[in-house]
């Protein structure tokens, strides 16, 4: 009722002229029209999200000499406090290197935890369990159990990853290192690994570090 009277007051502030009255309505429609198309696009794309990769420079040192760094970062969170449960309606896709990457959900065997496999990485399935990297499982990340004498003997801080409040440590062995987070969900504690080459770190780290960010929990 409102608006019928706000429409005739409009029509006589025109003077009357049907013509403009006609066109100032297709136009109001047509913003109105354009806005709910805007807001059903917004919704959509709520359902893609991008990672992009960061630029990472230090290098890991020895926690021996690491003196108070931990204090000059800010501590933030890897992993949500509640894991997002998986939805086969979600679109993740990675930036990197300039280039958008396309993702497949993967599952791990033994866990309820799965992760969005970028197309730049592969799956190899073992006995003990799947990894997921590259270059012939010489990079690649997993899901294990936690064990606190392994935690204990982490002797090496890596400078970029002291800011997450899940990192524990890292080891260098063989020309690699391997970064590890705890993850805890249900009680249960669960440790992720990262491990590299060396001379990878540049493309390994913030590669994997986006691939882990997708954790999802898959109910059965």
């Amino acid at each position: 009722m409102v608006i019928y009277v706000y429409t005739v007051l409009f029509y006589f502030y025109l003077g009357g002229d049907f013509l403009k009255y006609v066109m100032v309505l297709l136009f109001l429609f047509t913003l109105v029209a354009c806005s709910n198309l805007k807001d059903i696009e917004d919704n959509q794309a709520g359902l893609v999200k991008e990672y992009s990769t960061p630029s990472l420079n230090s290098e890991p040192t020895d926690s021996n000499n690491s003196g108070d760094s931990t204090d000059k970062h800010e501590s933030i969170k890897l992993f949500p406090d509640k894991i997002i449960t998986y939805s086969p309606d979600e679109i993740i896709n990675f930036q990197f290197n300039s280039q958008k990457l396309s993702t497949t959900f993967v599952k791990d065997r033994f866990t309820p935890f799965g992760f969005y496999m970028p197309s730049n990485m592969e799956i190899y399935s073992q006995e003990d369990g799947d990894i997921w990297g590259y270059d012939h499982q010489r990079n690649y990340v997993l899901v294990g159990k936690y064990y606190n004498d392994v935690i204990k003997e982490l002797e090496i801080n890596n400078e970029k990853l002291i800011q997450y409040e899940e990192y524990v440590g890292t080891d260098e062995s063989f020309g690699q290192y391997s970064d590890h987070f705890l993850l805890e969900h249900n009680d249960k504690k669960h440790i992720i690994m990262l491990r590299y080459d060396v001379n990878e770190k540049e493309t390994a780290l913030p590669l994997f570090l986006n691939f882990v960010k997708t954790i999802r929990l898959v109910e059965n």
